[in-house]
């Protein structure tokens, strides 16, 4: 997904789990990982190339880290509590340069770090078999310390975006009751409520969900709730200068993102090692962060590209919508033959603060996704093994370049009247694995190679344009790849 720049990376994870008889279960856990691109300064690579002929080097650079202990413990063989401490973080690096011959100047730097530290506490009881309550708290404890300079379009001059040391707690906390019916009919209610400090916005929002077992291997079910999510923090700091050269965060009041979810399913196990499952869904959002003046642009878009856009004045008036169904079609691993066939027709809207309804950024329509293998003994120790996957969708939507405009000015400009009003080709890729396993005493060693994308399909990654010229490119995913492995478990 990064055209021809190469994507660096590597990570590490643990968890060490130590049971007691008296005293529960304690755990360690711990992640960590580090990932950088860069890329370089030509033509078909860079979104940003000016009429002056200069050029600009992007650069990626990201770590990220989280520890933390648990503790489990059962107060009486019906009510168990678990506690949760952890502390993670997150060091974002972004930077623009611009290049002819030799580095010129920074056009964009953005330097986020994010500590958080959580504590969780969460009490199961079970009254009887018709009867359980579950209630938990947690918090997150946010240490940020943000800092973004660019030189906007059509300026010269790099401008602080935001520079600030904050603080911002989100603080949740929900219950559930379960209750069965009968042995066919069962059902949970629930109450969940956050409250972010920074702005001391809340939200407190229901839960439902109800199962009726059919047969022994059917059941329909159908679940409907409210969600909110706080937008990305970063966003609360946004600066803008008001009449008076005053600095103003005009983004810092911003109300959660809310929606309400409702699902129906069908599962049926057709045997033993086959199930099949089907939903049908929908999804109302609401209080949406948009611009103040009326314009095309909605959060809702938000990680369709590397970094956020950068927005101040926005509020929460702006909508969207989501429906579609999906299907499962599962066959477990039985006598080394497997199979999973996954699909999901769908369809994506957003309004903007210009009350206009468009498809969001990730409006594909479809998605599908199947996989299959098989494995072959050779002896008591040793096995081969082959696997496929055939992944189709349907291209992402984007925005038309505004050609005339961007060679008027120098720099890419969009058609923002016309947001997502173009879609890219289907997305299609087709990978062949083949794997020779070796079981010991104490290890497993397992060589394959896997031939990523074998019939060499051209998916669109990102189209760029050339101001000076006018010219649009297309830069395409990875072509065929064929990786080649050794794992050895211990």
């Amino acid at each position: 997904g990064t055209g021809n720049a190469t994507p660096y990376y590597q990570d590490i994870t643990f968890k060490v789990n130590i049971p007691t008889k008296k005293y529960g279960t304690f755990s360690w856990f711990g992640l960590g990982g580090e990932s950088h691109v860069t890329f370089p300064a030509v033509d078909k690579e860079n979104l940003y190339v000016t009429n002056d002929g200069s050029l600009r080097e992007r650069k990626f650079v990201s770590l990220t880290g989280v520890t933390g202990f648990s503790h489990s413990y059962f107060f009486t063989p019906t009510t168990q509590g678990k506690l949760t401490l952890a502390v993670s973080g997150l060091d974002v690096d972004y930077k623009e340069t611009f290049y002819k011959t030799v580095p010129d100047s920074i056009a964009f730097s953005k330097k986020n770090v994010q500590i958080k530290y959580s504590v969780g506490y969460t009490i199961n009881k079970k009254f009887n078999a018709k009867n359980q309550l579950t209630i938990g708290t947690n918090a997150d404890f946010n240490d940020l310390k943000l800092r973004n300079d660019h030189i906007p379009n059509g300026s010269s001059t790099l401008t602080i975006l935001y520079d600030t040391k904050a603080h911002g707690t989100l603080l949740k906390s929900f219950a559930n009751y379960a209750y069965r019916f009968t042995d066919k009919l069962s059902s949970n209610i629930g109450i969940y409520h956050q409250l972010f400090t920074l702005n001391n916005k809340q939200s407190i929002e229901p839960r439902f969900n109800i199962k009726h077992q059919l047969k022994p291997n059917q059941s329909i079910s159908f679940g409907i709730g409210l969600h909110s999510q706080i937008q990305p923090l970063e966003y609360y700091f946004y600066e803008s200068t008001n009449n008076l050269a005053q600095i103003e965060l005009t983004n810092k009041n911003l109300d959660f993102n809310k929606s309400w979810h409702a699902v129906i399913g069908y599962d049926i196990s057709c045997s033993k090692n086959l199930r099949v499952k089907a939903e049908v869904y929908g999804q109302s959002i609401f209080n949406v962060a948009v611009e103040k003046t009326p314009t095309s642009f909605s959060l809702l878009n938000s990680g369709a590209d590397f970094y956020f856009p950068s927005k101040t004045n926005l509020f929460n008036n702006g909508e969207g919508y989501n429906y579609g169904v999906e299907l499962t079609v599962e066959r477990f691993l039985h006598k080394g033959f497997y199979f999973l066939f996954t699909s999901s027709l769908f369809n994506s809207q957003y309004k903007g603060s210009d009350n206009v309804w468009r498809n969001t950024a990730f409006n594909s329509g479809f998605t599908s996704n199947f996989l299959t293998g098989k494995e072959f003994a050779i002896n008591k120790k040793s096995s081969i093994g082959i696997d496929t996957k055939i992944a189709w969708a349907g291209g992402q939507y984007y925005t038309p370049f505004d050609i005339a405009t961007s060679k008027q000015k120098g720099y890419v400009v969009l058609k923002n009247t016309e947001a997502y009003s173009l879609q890219n080709p289907n997305y299609l890729r087709w990978d062949l694995k083949f794997a020779y396993n070796r079981n010991g005493k104490k290890t497993t060693q397992k060589w394959y190679i896997d031939l990523q994308n074998i019939t060499n399909r051209k998916n669109v990654y990102i189209r760029t344009l050339t101001p000076s010229t006018g010219k649009i490119s297309t830069i395409y995913q990875i072509g065929f790849f064929p990786n080649i492995n050794y794992q050895i478990t211990f």
